[in-house]
């Protein structure tokens, strides 16, 4: 396991995998890595950013992004490269470049990490029932998410991935709550 730690300067933000009507989303190459077999991103929740009436969704300040690294070989060293291209907005947005390498393995786990995995987005069912039903002209999406107060009511993010069995064409649902937005 390893991280990306993003600190940005006061007033810029970037985004989420999904970032929204408004956002860029990231991009990332690991050509050049050596023993890498896979890359799992464990994306933390996002907050929802209002920005000339687009709702995006992303962060502010820093970001902390856990790269869950498989290699080939779990015995052979692993060399990490990674190539990103993000959004990096102010008031406009601009595209960023990061050529980053991991360094060496720690011996103890990072409390970065630790906190960026326990903020992961919500699974399926933990905070309200989706629903996808194949209607004539398409899909139709229904969601109930529950609140305990008008002043906690907000957003929710719910992502389609097509596959699973829990609605009426196969849907999973993976929900992100933020104060952020009205």
């Amino acid at each position: 396991m390893t991280a990306l730690d993003l600190e940005l300067q006061p007033g810029w933000k970037t985004y989420w995998r999904n970032p929204g009507d408004g956002g860029i989303p990231a991009d990332f190459d690991w050509e050049g890595s050596e023993n890498l077999e896979a890359v799992q991103i464990h994306w933390p929740m996002p907050e929802v950013i209002d920005s000339g009436g687009l709702r995006s969704l992303g962060y502010h300040e820093r970001l902390v992004l856990p790269l869950e690294i498989t290699p080939h070989d779990p015995d052979a060293p692993i060399a990490v490269n990674l190539r990103m291209d993000l959004g990096l907005c102010e008031t406009i947005c601009v595209p960023g470049h990061l050529v980053l390498s991991a360094p060496p393995i720690g011996q103890e786990p990072d409390p970065l990490i630790e906190a960026a995995l326990a903020a992961a987005p919500l699974p399926e069912g933990a905070i309200g029932e989706c629903r996808v039903d194949e209607i004539r002209d398409g899909l139709r999406l229904s969601a109930q998410v529950p609140v305990a107060s008008e002043q906690e009511a907000s957003a929710a993010a719910l992502e389609f991935d097509g596959g699973g069995d829990s609605g009426g064409s196969g849907s999973r649902s993976r929900s992100s709550r933020s104060r952020e937005a009205a």
